[in-house]
This record gives C-alpha cells, sequence and structure tokens, in this order.
C-alpha cells in the first residue's frame, strides 16, 4: 500500500495521512511479515516479526542501524554480561562484552582484544 497525496488528509481505519504538499512521496509498504516507511522514497524504517531495521531492510539482529546513533542520558547498558571463549572467538567488528574482570571489544571479524577492569 502506498500514499499519495492529493488534497487534505486520508484516514484508513487506524492509519492517518497528513497532506504535506511538498517534497517528494513517503510510502509505508506493507510486505509479507513486514512493514517498511519510505519518507521521500529511501526506506529508513524496515520492521518485522523479530528485527527492526533503521537504514536498512535486511536487519540481521534485533535493532540493526545503519548510520549514526546518538543516545541522550547519561548511560548505556549491557544488562548480561558475557565472555568470549578466546580471542578468535565468533564475532563481528564493534561487539562489546564484558564479565566481572574485563571488557572485551571485537575489532574485526573473530578478532577480540581486551582490558582488565580495575577499581578506583
Amino acid at each position: 500500500m502506498s500514499y499519495k497525496y492529493s488534497t487534505g488528509s486520508v484516514r484508513y481505519g487506524d492509519i492517518y495521512f497528513e497532506d504535506d504538499r511538498e517534497g517528494a512521496q513517503t510510502y509505508i509498504d506493507f510486505g509479507q511479515d513486514t512493514i517498511t516507511l519510505r519518507p521521500s522514497g529511501s526506506a529508513i524504517l524496515h520492521a518485522q516479526h523479530d528485527r527492526v531495521g533503521i537504514g536498512t531492510s535486511s536487519p540481521i539482529v534485533t535493532l540493526d542501524i545503519n548510520g549514526s546513533l546518538r543516545v541522550q542520558s547519561d548511560r548505556i547498558a549491557i544488562d548480561n554480561s558475557k565472555t568470549p571463549a578466546h580471542a578468535g572467538a565468533n564475532g563481528q567488528a564493534g561487539q562489546i562484552c564484558w564479565d566481572s574482570n574485563y571488557l572485551y571489544v571485537c575489532v574485526a571479524t573473530n578478532t577480540w582484544k581486551r582490558v582488565a577492569l580495575s577499581s578506583w
């Protein structure tokens, strides 16, 4: 389904379309078990039953962001600890894990580095 504005606004059930009369068309695509939002014709949000993709139409984790991320808070929390089995354990660049002794960072595919944690 897509909505191309003509005049005024349109409501279909719980979906409301606002007529902005400016810029490129915006689409909401309902695919097989997916929903994709395409403002100005380019996909920015892709939702399926077990992932959400922002800037990607093929998320590979629960929240997959292709672009910058800004967190306006005083903390980021990784709730569950995890210890990679060894420096060559499976991992993707950018993954971060922790346990009570170390902070682990995957710096390249299957390449982990760690730094010791200490009290101050």
